[in-house]
This record gives structure tokens, C-alpha cells and sequence, in this order.
């Protein structure tokens, strides 16, 4: 008996027409660029489910989608008796599939189990992990991220030198060394030009801080409490771990829709947008408090530029991307600095 089928050969998504035909013990296929024999007791014959072609598993990896109709129902019967899985039984998983109700849970149970993963599981992956990569690679991350801003959306900072090293001196005497030590992250501070007031850190420690938000402090202690803020990021690897979340959600979306390719560029727009989460934000809050309040200085100071952040946006409804685009809730997060000065 041999019938025409489509076959896969497990190694790539081409199909091809085939003649499946049984010779005693064995099952052969023959076609244009296929000659293949398999001992019929190594094959698979799935389960049927409805009217869908059934699907011959061969040891190899590939397999063949057998049609229910014309030759295909009599190679079917034939195989269905010499593999125990005849076309006309129903086997426990083909009842489950054709109950509605079981398919409805199994959808909502697999969404839930999805959700979970999303939720709890991909945040925990992402911590787990992103302590864990090795500095240089964290290093050529955010330098190729930099660069690639430096090219598409940020200029050079117009400061004068002296007005960038005088902060750079402030923030040093406030948050130690660049070098960072006893438990301290290593840092760079550069300075640009960007669309809005803002400042972002890399997951390399490399903190970037624009004109026009230094122009808005009221002083340059507000501003060492910005990058104090971003530090707590780097500190507690807040970067790394969103840039893992969400590589990871691209890279699912990416084989979904068959292009993974695109992915990378989108990485350096990415460091910019990002939005941490609530308790992300808290932490970086709670470093930056700790971190002011050794150096004597009052939390306050970071609720004080959130404030004029938070009044310039106002001003501006139609700035994105700003330090407060991922921070909602200001005033609870001014009143918990308040509650953290000494």
C-alpha cells in the first residue's frame, strides 16, 4: 500500500512530496531528493485528532503528515495495526482534545503558567543571572549602547571642561572614588546633550548626565543626588537585569515573528526608555539616602530636583523619556526621603 504525503525532514521548515509505501518490516519513502528506509517498529504513529492529517514520528527527526482520506485512510489503517494506534481508536489525549471544556482550562491554565513566568519567574532568572556576567561583557555592553546613543540621539555636552570637572570633583567628594571600593560600584561620569532633563547609568557604571538637567538643579548637590540615584541602579545591578527581561521577552517575540536580527539595534533605545519597576526605584532611593546621609548631606536633596523634574515636565507635556517617566508616584517618593533625613 503506499500513499502521497508531505514530509519534514527535522532539520528545516521545507516540505516535501513524498511516496510512503510499507515493505514487510519496513516503511520506505521515495521522492525527488528522498530515499529513505526506517524499521516500521522505530516509528510513531500520534494519536488522531479530528480530521487532522496524522503525523508519523520517523527516528531520525523527521516526520510525515499522513492525510485521512483517499490512499492515505487505507496506509493508515495498515500502520494504525502494526503500531497499536488505529485511525478509528480514541485514545485518552484525543478524548481530553475534542471536550471543549478541557481545552478552555488548559488555555487559561497555560496563560496563568505564562503570566507567573513573566512575573515572578523572569525577575528572579534576571537576578540570578545578571550578578553573574562578567564585567568585561557588561563593559562592551554599555560601551556599544553609548556609542550607538552618541550616533543617533545624544550630542556633546556644552558645558565648559571647568564646569564638567567641578562636578565631577563634587561628585567624588560626596560618593567616593571613581575606582569605587568597600563595597561601592566603580563609575564615569560623562556629560551630554539629550531631547530632555535627564541622567541614566549603564550597567557598566557608566553615568550620563545631560545639560539641561544640570541647568535645572538649584545646586550641584542636587545633582550628585541624581547620580547617587542612578549608582543605586548599578548597585543593585537594576540594569542589567531589566536589559536581561526584556532581551528575553524580544528574543521570544523574535522567534515568533522569525526575526531575531532586529533585536540588537533596539538595545540602545532601550537603556534610554527604560521603566523600572516600583521597588527598583525604592532601592535606588534608599542607596542614593544612604549614600548622601554619610557624606552629610540630606536626602532631601533628591526629592527637591525630583520636584523641579516633576514642575518642568508640567511645564513641558510633551517631553518623554524624562527621569520621571518611569517614576509615577513623586510625591510618595519625596515624602520617603523626607522620612530618611536625619
Amino acid at each position: 500500500m503506499t500513499a502521497s504525503i508531505d514530509f519534514y525532514d527535522g532539520r528545516s521548515a521545507r516540505r516535501q512530496g513524498v511516496v510512503l509505501r510499507l515493505d514487510g518490516d519496513r516503511l520506505c519513502l521515495d521522492g525527488e531528493a528522498v530515499s529513505r528506509s526506517y524499521p516500521i517498529d522505530a516509528c510513531r504513529l500520534d494519536e488522531p485528532l479530528g480530521g487532522a492529517p496524522r503525523v508519523l514520528t520517523l527516528p531520525d527527526g523527521g516526520h510525515c503528515e499522513i492525510p485521512r482520506t483517499s490512499g492515505g485512510a487505507d496506509l493508515l489503517a495498515q500502520l494504525g495495526a502494526r503500531l497499536g494506534t488505529r485511525d478509528g481508536a480514541s485514545g485518552a489525549v484525543a478524548r481530553l482534545q475534542r471536550r471543549w471544556t478541557v481545552a478552555l482550562a488548559s488555555l487559561v491554565v497555560t496563560v496563568a503558567a505564562l503570566a507567573a513566568a513573566y512575573q515572578w519567574g523572569l525577575p528572579w532568572a534576571a537576578g540570578i543571572v545578571a550578578p553573574r556576567i562578567p564585567a568585561a561583557l557588561t563593559q562592551h555592553i554599555s560601551d556599544a549602547a553609548l556609542s550607538t546613543l552618541d550616533r543617533t540621539l545624544l550630542k556633546p555636552s556644552a558645558l565648559p571642561e571647568e564646569r564638567q570637572q567641578a562636578l565631577r570633583s563634587r561628585m567624588a567628594a560626596v560618593l567616593g572614588p571613581p575606582q569605587g571600593g568597600a563595597g561601592r560600584p566603580a563609575y564615569a561620569l560623562h556629560f551630554r546633550q539629550g531631547p530632555m532633563p535627564n541622567a541614566f547609568a549603564l550597567p557598566s557604571g557608566d553615568v550620563v548626565v545631560f545639560d539641561s538637567l544640570v541647568k535645572l538643579a538649584g545646586s550641584d548637590d542636587e545633582v550628585v543626588a541624581v547620580m547617587a540615584h542612578e549608582l543605586g541602579h548599578v548597585a543593585y545591578r537594576h540594569g542589567l537585569r531589566q536589559l536581561l527581561q526584556s532581551s528575553v521577552v524580544a528574543y521570544a517575540v523574535g522567534l515568533y515573528l522569525g526575526d531575531v536580527s532586529s533585536l540588537a539595534s533596539g538595545m540602545a533605545a532601550l537603556v534610554l526608555e527604560f521603566r523600572y519597576s516600583r521597588d527598583f526605584e525604592s532601592e535606588a532611593d534608599r542607596y542614593a539616602a544612604d549614600r548622601l546621609r554619610q557624606a552629610g548631606l540630606s536626602p532631601e536633596l533628591l526629592g527637591q530636583i525630583l520636584l523641579r523634574l516633576e514642575q518642568n515636565q508640567s511645564t513641558h507635556s510633551d517631553e518623554r523619556g524624562t527621569l520621571l517617566a518611569s517614576h509615577p508616584d513623586i510625591q510618595a517618593r519625596v515624602a520617603a526621603l523626607q522620612a530618611l533625613s536625619p
